[in-house]
């Protein structure tokens, strides 16, 4: 069974769902394409946008942001945090070494995302906030994170300013204090502790130049 399916099985669990009393937000693999991705890249982000919420697709009482394939082309690629993750993305399995090399098409290159996984360490609808409400995660919450990293079994992981969320609550273990951008390696796997993409103060170039260069060198110490 597909890593995809795997995904959606898990978090359509009728017991799980009832813990979380209807409201989960289903998340993971775009699309089926991550099955046969390498390397497999995770986003961690802090929460759906009740505006991307709205457009998922009804899943057993659920709403689900798995639906990002479905709207691939539609307005809500035309954001600041999805240009940035469709270009990082891209770099990454299209090995582009640096930004001023990357031919970039918004309408063409949404589609990279088909390739990726992309999960919320809060699973209900939020918004664009500054509060630190979702690093007070519960127990459900975190152990529900923990299971999707060790079923998506990623290559590299990238924390959308939830990398100290993560190191608090122990999801991935024994995580050390590092600062914007400085790799981690855990179990072979590469983590990188970045911006938010929808981050304004972080330009395209950084994020990206810093997100492959540390992938390129990981890559090659293998």
């Amino acid at each position: 069974m597909s890593i995809y399916t795997n995904n959606l099985n898990f978090l359509k669990d009728e017991n799980l769902l009832e813990k979380w009393n209807g409201s989960l937000t289903i998340d993971g693999p775009v699309s089926a394409d991550y099955d046969e991705t390498f390397p497999k890249i995770l986003w961690i982000l802090k929460e759906p946008h009740q505006d991307e919420l709205a457009r998922g697709r009804a899943i057993e009482g659920t709403k689900s942001l798995i639906d990002y394939a479905d709207v691939i082309e539609d307005k809500v690629l035309k954001g600041h945090t999805y240009r940035v993750m469709i270009k990082v993305s891209k770099g990454i399995l299209k090995r582009v070494d640096k930004f001023s090399e990357l031919d970039y098409s918004q309408k063409k290159d949404g589609q990279i995302l088909r390739s990726t996984a992309i999960i919320n360490l809060n699973k209900t609808g939020g918004g664009s906030t500054e509060s630190d409400d979702y690093k007070n995660l519960s127990n459900l919450k975190i152990d529900l994170v923990r299971e999707q990293i060790k079923m998506l079994s990623p290559d590299i992981i990238i924390c959308g300013g939830t990398y100290e969320s993560i190191k608090k609550h122990d999801i991935i273990s024994n995580l050390p204090p590092v600062g914007w951008f400085e790799p981690v390696t855990s179990n072979s796997r590469l983590i990188i502790p970045a911006y938010h993409p929808g981050y304004y103060s972080c330009a395209h170039e950084r994020y990206f130049n810093s997100v492959t260069q540390a992938w390129d060198e990981h890559r090659n110490s293998r």
